[in-house]
């Protein structure tokens, strides 16, 4: 498998998808040319021409919900002929079984029961849902769509577009099969927690995420009175401001159905209290509905702590002992007649089997086989930094087959081997689809049908039990854990003819394919203590595939250069990591200067970025992940540019010499600042405003949480310009014609200030960042502000360059006010630790607090004496927190930071570590091995097991990377009149190289951009140096290291080309170092350290 291309001989064409009963005919009922005859609604809906899809007919109409509207569309009476009537639904709601709303039913003509109900997609687009309706041939019933109260006062839509009827392929099958009508003992999305949404432990609450923030469900409290004047809810969890599909908690009357109160979480981690008033319900008898409804890409869940409606009703989850959640109901969907495959089953949404609780199901006849669907695992979510995540080899149980005469047959559920992904699956299926012995190893392994990603989301397992009468199935659930396998339904075939097992739906199929046949014959699950050995190894080999561990992680790494690659050369060296970075450097630059299109169009995400997702399995991936459909290539977020991705992608990018991209990427992020001067809807408060750079250059918005007021996107952007104005050799040709953008970066700081009632600025920035808190992002943070403190410095140089003194002053002046006012305001005293950066404003976990020490190295340098020593105490005290507290999660804000931090604090050590780390976080056992993920995250901490998150080739979190290794390098042009050399090897490391490594030279009059050789070996007792330039050098300040702390005391002789130079040496961090300096004019010299 090859790191640049797919390798040829192992991919192929996807396989066939499994079996599914095929259409013999489909007769369309309602909608398109049929039309929509004998359908009736009082009022609340219309026709509307409106296309459903890559088929649908010109000119037909569909049913809409009118907004405000909750009542229900009828189609006429009908009899039912086929085998699966396929709707397509659109819209924003949540199927409310209970209430018979939210959604579409089929109903029965003679009585209304509700036989088969299917949910609207919540989204715009229409979707199709399928029912299986051949046990109810010859009946007649109708179809009822109907909105909920929930969302009517929203707005929220609601459409179907057409009707069919098929009919299946093949003829019902003599054999009987008998559908388990089995209790559904699982409680969906909701149940009590006690460690929240980012993994951390936490006081006990009801969470909609046990199962990640991607379900959607309702649960109901028991009825009370209204009796107090204020209700009080103790909330926790997020939703999405902008969306109609919000998370709530709705006070609803008991008689009527009526929303009498609405209340949304705090879009915080930790919870809060929220009252409202309820003085005028007084009396009213009431229960509260918790409704998660969002399923969208953005974190999205809710939880509640403590309730507090008066005597009635008083809840505290965290602290009452029994069955705090007696008389609550979740609204679920009951069990209903499907197919799967063909073979039938009675099976609703959720696991039949409850966390931690085993389950017993009653038999009662010889069976030749046992048809269990699901066998999924729980879709949890992955986009944590803890082991929220389950992994391939992970036990989730068994299941039992208890027969009559005691014996009992255990059956182990293993992920890997009889349980797998389901909706993931579809969604990030490769390497286990394109690679051919990938495939194959997942197909040897899987005892389940069908072994590949199905759009059903589910599998059938069987067990061929021994010929004697079976007792009961039970569950026994896995020891220590709360992991529980998706078994939707349990299917019996029959032994012996005319047996039935007690409480069984009787039913036929139109047939099983041979694959599926032969699946259930010759791949049922294994009992336990059978094929130990072989089991486990074909695990192994899964988990080599998806996850990087010490074991697997391997020993060496071989030069790797892409094709294509144009940049300096640069060579690492002490050890397979060493070598590994030294091949990442080329990989991620080559592909980071694609970033920047011919256009000057910058791209968070590289055109055809793998997603291995938020959601994630952990391993796998998609190829073709795109988040808008009109997408020009995949890439989580081709289309979009984050401001703080441009400022850092292009300042790196800058430094290793891609300049021509840089001043096309800055004409454009200038053309599109001035959006908010020409668009006069962007308004904030009533205000129009000045031209700036906010959030999603491509998405102007003024909501709170979209990144209007992105300061840090803001400072970082302009920061690149800056750097692409000093790195020009025609400065002030470049400057002049842009002078009005240049002068709009500057200018928008200072407005903030000037309107604090629209900004909310006080004597610092108010930021609406993920900067300053995530997701739904709202504050102050030192992050923010400092990159617009350097900005401000470098936009007044500029303005100096150019005569406009007046801006030039008041800009330096801001920034020095700015800074001191941030000393004030985020500069705390500890009773324990004396001053330090304060944590209640902070972003990215913690990593916005080590931006003090790291951002200032942009423009300001790597010698430490140059980057506000001021802070040095400061910085050295979170970085020791930042440590304590680290856990693998985003590969920039977090694994990066940090590994900054450790270096240019010269903690060679921790720096080693770090490296050691992020190796393997970045690594990719298949495909693309050394392009750096957005999250690197590790799904077993124990055990270290790491493995990729989110977008591949995420800008930020590659430029932080390659930032890493700038300060590895060490290459400091950053003072005029001086290059500096200050290379910060990891312990272990023993040297590095680069070649045409450029760096710029102000000395005098010249100023251009020249070409360095240098090479630097490092060994126990000294150091050998080589430097050469294209052109004549300024004077070189040089720091070697590290060596060990034993030399501290000693004189060690420096050498320049023969001539003994004066070296010191000092402590820092860790080690000690060397340091002298070689005088200007040379083109180039060796030079040599020796204790």
């Amino acid at each position: 498998m090859n790191d640049t291309v797919l390798n040829k001989e192992t991919q192929t064409n996807a396989p066939a998808s499994p079996f599914l009963p095929k259409p013999k005919s489909t007769a369309l009922l309602w909608g398109g040319s049929a039309g929509w005859s004998g359908w009736t609604s009082a009022s609340g809906w219309r026709l509307a021409a409106r296309a459903d899809g890559e088929d649908a007919e010109p000119g037909a109409e569909v049913w809409e919900k009118l907004a405000g509207a909750s009542e229900s569309l009828r189609s006429p009476t009908f009899t039912i002929e086929g085998d699966q009537l396929r709707l397509r639904l659109a819209g924003y709601d949540v199927l409310n079984h209970d209430s018979a709303s939210g959604g579409c039913f089929l109903r029965m003509a003679d009585g209304g029961e509700i036989v088969q109900e299917a949910a609207p997609p919540l989204k715009e687009t229409f979707v199709v849902r399928e029912w299986f309706v051949r046990h109810l041939k010859g009946k007649q019933a109708y179809l009822e769509i109907k909105g909920s109260k929930t969302f009517a006062g929203e707005g929220a839509s609601l459409a179907i577009s057409r009707v069919e009827e098929i009919r299946l392929h093949g003829t019902e099958t003599q054999d009987v099969y008998y559908c388990l009508e089995a209790p559904v003992a699982n409680s969906g999305i909701w149940g009590l927690a006690d460690i929240d949404y980012e993994g951390n432990k936490t006081a006990r609450h009801l969470s909609s995420c046990l199962a990640g923030d991607d379900g959607v469900g309702i649960i109901q409290s028991p009825v009370f009175e209204v009796a107090s004047p204020t209700l009080r809810l103790k909330l926790r969890g997020y939703y999405q401001l902008y969306q109609v599909n919000k998370n709530r908690v709705e006070l609803v009357d008991a008689a009527t159905g009526d929303i009498l109160r609405t209340v949304y979480p705090p879009n915080t981690n930790p919870p809060a209290w929220i009252e409202t008033d309820a003085a005028d319900l007084a009396g009213r008898t009431a229960f509260l509905r918790v409704v998660d409804c969002d399923n969208g890409p953005h974190t999205a869940w809710i939880g509640v702590d403590a309730i507090d409606a008066g005597e009635a009703f008083r809840v505290d989850f965290s602290a009452e002992d029994g069955d705090v959640l007696a008389g609550w109901q979740v609204v679920a969907e009951p069990p209903r007649y499907t197919e799967l495959y063909g073979v039938p089953f009675v099976a609703g949404a959720n696991t039949l089997f409850a966390s931690r609780t085993p389950y017993t199901l009653p038999v009662g006849i010889a069976a030749k086989h046992l048809l269990i669907a699901g066998m999924k695992v729980s879709e949890r979510n992955s986009y944590s930094p803890e082991d929220k995540q389950v992994t391939v080899g992970q036990g989730l149980g068994s299941l039992r087959v208890c027969y009559e005469d005691g014996e009992v047959g255990v059956y182990p559920i293993v992920i890997g081997e009889s349980a797998w992904w389901g909706e993931k699956f579809v969604k990030y299926p490769e390497p286990f689809v394109s690679f051919t012995e990938v495939r194959r190893t997942l197909q040897e392994s899987l005892r389940l049908y069908p072994a590949q990603p199905t759009p059903t989301h589910q599998y059938i397992a069987s067990i061929n039990p021994a010929a004697k009468p079976i007792a009961r199935i039970e569950y026994a659930p896995e020891p220590g854990s709360g992991l529980t396998p998706v078994v939707t339904g349990i299917t019996v075939v029959p032994l012996r003819e005319g047996e039935r097992p007690a409480g069984s739906l009787p039913a036929r199929s139109t047939g099983l394919s041979a694959a599926l046949t032969d699946s259930i014959r010759s791949s049922p699950l294994r009992l336990a203590g059978a094929d130990e050995e072989a089991s486990l190894a074909r695990i192994r080999q899964l988990q080599d595939y998806m996850y990087v561990t010490d074991d697997n992680f391997p020993q060496t790494f071989p030069l790797d250069i892409p094709i294509g690659y144009k940049g300096p050369e640069v060579r690492f060296s002490g050890g397979r990591e060493a070598d590994f970075f030294t091949n990442a450097f080329y990989h991620n630059v080559l592909d980071m200067a694609g970033k920047v299109d011919g256009k000057g169009v910058y791209h968070t995400s590289s055109a055809g970025a793998l997603s291995y997702g938020y959601d994630g399995i952990g391993g796998t991936f998609s190829m073709d992940f795109k988040l808008y459909p009109n997408q020009e290539h995949p890439g989580m977020y081709y289309d979009e540019a984050w401001s703080r991705d441009i400022g850092r992608t292009l300042m790196e990018m800058i430094a290793f010499g891609f300049v021509d991209q840089a001043v096309a990427c800055a004409d454009w992020c200038l053309k599109m600042a001035r959006v908010w001067e020409e668009n006069e809807s962007l308004t904030v408060n009533g205000y129009r405003l000045p031209r700036h750079i906010h959030r999603i250059l491509q998405f102007p918005r003024t909501e709170i949480g979209t990144g209007c007021f992105e300061n840090d996107g803001h400072g970082l952007t302009s920061l690149f310009i800056y750097q692409l104005w000093k790195h020009l050799p025609e400065r002030e040709a470049w400057l002049r014609p842009r002078w009005e953008d240049i002068k709009g970066l500057g200018d928008w700081i200072i407005w903030q200030f000037e309107h604090p009632e629209v900004s909310k600025a006080t004597e610092v920035l108010w930021s609406d960042s993920e900067g300053s808190g995530y997701p739904i992002s709202v504050g102050h943070s030192i992050f923010c502000d400092l990159p617009c403190i350097e900005a401000l410095h470098g936009l007044a140089e500029m303005a100096a360059s150019i005569g406009e003194s007046e801006s030039a002053r008041i800009w330096e002046e801001t920034a020095v006010r700015l800074k001191l006012a941030s000393e004030r305001f985020y500069i705390v005293n500890d009773e324990e630790k004396g001053q330090v950066w304060t944590d209640q404003y902070r972003g990215f976990g913690r990593g916005s607090l080590l931006g003090p020490l790291l951002l200032p190295t942009d423009t300001k340098g790597l010698f430490p004496e140059n980057t506000y020593p001021e802070w040095y105490a400061l910085n050295e005290k979170e970085y020791a927190v930042n440590k304590e507290q680290f856990v693998p999660w985003a590969m920039g804000y977090n694994a990066a930071f940090t590994t900054q931090a450790s270096l240019l604090l010269d903690r060679t050590a921790d720096a080693s570590e770090f490296m050691k780390l992020n190796a393997k976080l970045i690594y990719g056992p298949v495909y693309r091995q050394y392009i750096v993920p957005e999250i690197g995250g590790a799904v077993n901490r124990a055990k270290k097991i790491y493995s990729r998150f989110g977008d591949l080739g995420n800008a930020v979190q590659q430029a932080e990377i390659l930032k890493a290794l700038k300060i590895i390098i060490g290459v400091d042009d950053s003072q005029q009149a001086e290059l500096g050399l200050i290379s910060r090897l990891p312990q272990g490391w023993d040297g590095v190289w680069v070649r045409d490594y450029p760096f710029l030279i102000e000395d005098g009059a010249r100023r251009l951009t020249a070409k360095l050789e240098y090479d630097l070996r490092l060994a126990a007792d000294g150091a050998q140096i080589r430097v050469q330039s294209s052109d004549e050098l300024p004077a070189v300040k040089l720091r070697v290291g590290p060596f060990d702390l034993r030399h501290l005391d000693a004189a060690p002789t420096v050498l320049a080309d023969g001539e003994r130079l004066e070296g010191a040496v000092e402590r820092s961090g860790d080690a000690a170092w060397v340091r002298f300096n070689v005088p200007a004019g040379k083109l180039g010299f060796s030079a040599s350290v020796q204790f």
